[in-house]
């Protein structure tokens, strides 16, 4: 299994496919509601912003994207962006609206947004001044004699790193104060998954301090993808979780109701038969309830 995710194209692409499909869960829990709470707002950027930086982060699409828009290395900069302060800014948006409430939580994630911004323009004017030639594959390697390339790199991977650990330090300490299991359990798994984000950036780090020295890349370089991925999927699971299980309750629950009518419609076809003015609306010719959309209705007939 290592060797499949130390190719980071493999590794990059399961993680895409684990982010937009949590965007697809979390859209949909948000469609069935008329409420668009903060958090669940965050919540979508987040995995929004992630999808598209490992999807970026696939060698072949990332050179497809810089031909796309013709800039060298914009690709880099739209993955390090939504990848690195735009998605720590939501997960932790998220997390102190899971944690906290009232103007306390606004103004923390007002706090968090506004350091993503700050360090995101960094970032920015560093890839500006930056030379403009395409950066090789092995980036975190071949920048030693690029100091714009140096700066733009720690700016990335200390602030990405103290933004995961921040991540683990909240969860950890919302999740010992909540009586909530479903909260809890998506604390810890989204700290576990924080945590692997932590070993990527401190393998990044590692590779690129070497690399500074022996312009070559160390040899556990390779399972920085796959540290990445397993950390996105735990996240994943961790905040998207409880709005799946909402979905496959209330589908399980629709399932339960529409059987229950269709077990009913015998009963009501006989008193319908009997007495045609107790009917709502006209039967069907073939099955009284034809609708999972007609149970509010149908199942008035016993109060008549």
């Amino acid at each position: 299994m290592t060797s499949v995710f130390e190719d980071s194209a493999s590794a990059y692409s399961v993680a895409a496919v684990f982010s937009f499909g949590a965007v697809v869960v979390v859209a949909a829990a948000m469609l069935r509601s008329r409420v668009r709470p903060p958090a669940a707002v965050a919540l979508l950027l987040s995995f929004l912003f992630k999808g598209i930086a490992v999807t970026l982060a696939t060698p072949p699409l990332y050179e497809k994207f810089d031909n796309l828009v013709g800039v060298h290395n914009m690709g880099r900069l739209v993955l390090n962006l939504s990848g690195g302060m735009a998605w720590t800014a939501c997960v932790l948006t998220v997390i102190t609206f899971w944690g906290e409430s009232g103007p306390r939580a606004v103004q923390r994630a007002r706090l968090w947004v506004g350091m993503a911004v700050a360090i995101g323009g960094a970032l920015t004017l560093c890839w500006f001044v930056a030379p403009t030639s395409e950066l090789p594959q092995d980036f975190y390697a071949s920048h030693g004699n690029k100091p714009a390339w140096v700066a733009y790199m720690l700016i990335y991977l200390i602030t990405y790193g103290l933004g995961a650990l921040l991540i683990i330090i909240k969860c950890l300490q919302y999740a010992r104060f909540h009586d909530v299991a479903w909260l809890r359990r998506s604390m810890l798994l989204t700290a576990a998954g924080a945590t692997m984000c932590l070993a990527f950036c401190i393998m990044r780090a590692h590779s690129a301090i070497y690399g500074m020295i022996t312009n070559d890349s160390y040899s556990w370089q390779r399972l920085a993808p796959l540290a990445a991925t397993i950390g996105q999927i735990l996240i994943v699971i961790g905040l998207a979780g409880p709005s799946f299980s909402q979905l496959v309750s209330s589908a399980r629950q629709r399932i339960q109701t529409y059987r229950w009518h269709r077990q009913l419609e015998p009963l009501w076809t006989a008193l319908y038969e009997g007495n045609t003015q107790i009917a709502l609306a006209p039967p069907a010719p073939r099955s009284v309830i034809t609708t999972i959309g007609s149970t509010a209705e149908s199942s008035r007939f016993a109060t008549v």
